[in-house]
């Protein structure tokens, strides 16, 4: 009798390694080897807000002398006076958001060229299907509105087509970040929660997005959308609701980075949920001082030493007013 052989398991005995998204930041080591070498620049990351496709570095200093040598576009770049690179595309960002300092591999005026127009062509033709719905809802409320004057009919009718004459000068240097130096130290976002997850055209397998995740989608479009786990956060919030989550890691295998839920602010409207969207928006603690902060105070009451009355000129009896208004806490208009 012939001997059956098991069948071998169609992946082996172990699943298949995740498909990477992004290309794999370069180590410490490596970074300060080539940048050593001139072969790389540092600088801090700038997201356009409009068009979050669109990213710049700002160099934080001037390239070395081995730098401009290796990179002729660099030549005479004077820090805070000079063009930034444009990073061009998500990829090209390599998960780098808002204020982290990143290590930039310039690329040739021609291959830069290449990534610009094929970026600006995919923004284009977002900005005329943008354009064409909104000319199709102001249609719809003119056709609902009676008596149009011919001069709104004039105006109308003179708005241009589309928006591919968008008149963006094209940028000098261009770049791809290779590693993140220093992350920005505020990774807290607001945004709401939902349990929609992004949608596109790759299949839910291929993106490895796991169903026990929830969608947070940040107020501020530079930022990427996230994944929350479902099991982090105690009650699910209505859609409308502002929650705040720290932003963690975000692997290569990753189109989104994972997530932190901290907190649910409640929905928009009011001066209370306004005040605290801004403060942690901004990263601004309301937290008390702590006892070491408390303790480098002057003791109190305090009082004017003797030493400043001398060298000061004391106008504490003189008639002083401020146009500040009576609301005002600094009185420093005077």
């Amino acid at each position: 009798m012939r001997a059956v052989t098991p069948a071998k398991p169609l992946h082996g005995s172990q699943s298949p390694a995740p498909r990477k998204v992004f290309a794999e930041h370069y180590p410490p080591k490596k970074v300060t080897a080539l940048m050593d070498a001139g072969l790389l620049v540092r600088g801090v990351m700038r997201i356009n807000p409009k068009n979050p496709t669109d990213a710049y570095v700002s160099l934080d200093e001037s390239p070395s002398p081995l730098a401009q040598r290796k990179n002729p576009e660099l030549q005479g770049y004077v820090v805070g006076n000079s063009s930034d690179i444009y990073i061009c595309g998500k990829d090209s960002r390599n998960r780098a958001i808002n204020n982290d300092v990143v290590a930039v591999k310039l690329l040739t005026r021609k291959a830069g060229r290449q990534l610009y127009k094929a970026n600006r062509m995919g923004y284009d033709k977002r900005m005329d299907k943008i354009t064409a719905q909104r000319r199709a809802r102001l249609d719809r409320m003119a056709d609902n509105v009676k008596n149009v004057n011919a001069e709104a009919a004039s105006d109308d009718a003179a708005e241009p087509q589309t928006s591919n004459d968008s008149g963006a000068r094209m940028p000098e240097l261009f770049g791809v970040v290779v590693a993140i130096i220093t992350p920005n130290a505020d990774r807290v976002f607001v945004g709401t929660l939902s349990n929609r997850l992004p949608a596109h055209r790759d299949s839910r397998a291929s993106d490895n997005i796991p169903l026990d995740m929830l969608q947070f989608k940040p107020l501020d479009p530079a930022v990427p959308l996230m994944l929350v786990p479902k099991d982090s956060v105690p009650e699910i919030p209505h859609h409308k609701d502002i929650c705040a989550v720290r932003m963690e890691l975000w692997p290569e295998t990753s189109k989104y980075p994972m997530a932190t839920y901290l907190k649910c602010l409640g929905q928009r409207g009011s001066v209370e949920i306004e005040t605290e969207l801004i403060l942690e928006e901004n990263g601004v603690s309301t937290e008390p001082f702590p006892p070491t902060v408390l303790r480098s105070l002057p003791k109190t009451p305090w009082k004017i030493p003797a030493t400043e009355l001398k060298s000061r000129t004391d106008l504490r009896t003189a008639c002083i007013f401020t146009i500040d208004p009576p609301t005002a806490r600094d009185l420093d208009d005077a």
